[in-house]
């Protein structure tokens, strides 16, 4: 389903040059759910945005149902990206001047799907545990509702793959647990999820893990 071939990506600095990944080649099977850890710095995030899209490799290809997803035009990757890929990130970049109902109408906007998926929106919600909280704006809500949000606004568009970097990274453990939970019913619903953790409890959640190193995979 997803693969990275031999995939380097490599910095410039003023002090020289950064190699955040390293001829790395990593593949993923529909319906898996893959952890990826590793020490800070080590490549994590830039594998993770490679593989979603987000940062063309210097060398190697990601290739998505044996599509180079880089060989693409931008507005396909761009489409793809806004239908089949669900992110999550540490920081939730919510829209602040929006409420929670339309912070999560964004992701059906970004899979070009109609906003009369009023059900759509309200049906994920109720997933979140966040019907009581629909018109709300974020800096109304808790730092672990506002991660639900996220959630709800990465999953309200039915993607088939959910990347997800340190989606418990600011949250304390019982919500972090939560915020687990909804994302393994994904996955038993049959959604691929890859998975960015520094947590090794988190990482024992997936169905396999890889180790970064120095931008080189190890699996386990």
């Amino acid at each position: 389903m997803l693969k990275a071939a031999s995939v380097s990506r490599i910095f410039k600095r003023k002090h020289g040059t950064v190699k955040a990944l390293d001829k790395a080649s990593l593949e993923i099977k529909e319906g898996e759910f893959v952890a990826i850890v590793g020490p800070s710095g080590s490549g994590k995030s830039t594998l993770l945005l490679a593989l979603g899209g987000m940062s063309h490799p210097d060398e190697g290809a990601v290739m998505w149902q044996n599509q180079s997803i880089y060989d693409w035009k931008i507005t396909k990757r761009s489409q793809w990206r806004g239908s089949s890929v669900g992110f999550v990130f540490q920081s939730f970049n919510l829209v602040p001047y929006l409420t929670v109902f339309e912070n999560v109408s964004v992701g059906l906007s970004l899979a070009n799907k109609e906003l009369t998926s009023t059900q759509s929106i309200e049906s994920i919600l109720e997933e979140v545990d966040l019907t009581d909280r629909k018109d709300h704006l974020p800096s109304e809500l808790s730092i672990g509702q506002q991660q639900r949000v996220a959630l709800a606004r990465a999953l309200v568009k039915k993607p088939r793959l959910i990347l997800a970097d340190e989606p418990t990274g600011n949250l304390d453990p019982d919500t972090g647990k939560e915020v687990m939970h909804i994302i393994q019913l994904q996955h038993a619903a049959g959604t691929t999820v890859v998975m960015i953790t520094h947590d090794p409890n988190i990482a024992k959640l997936a169905q396999r893990t890889v180790k970064i190193v120095d931008g080189n995979l190890t699996c386990s």
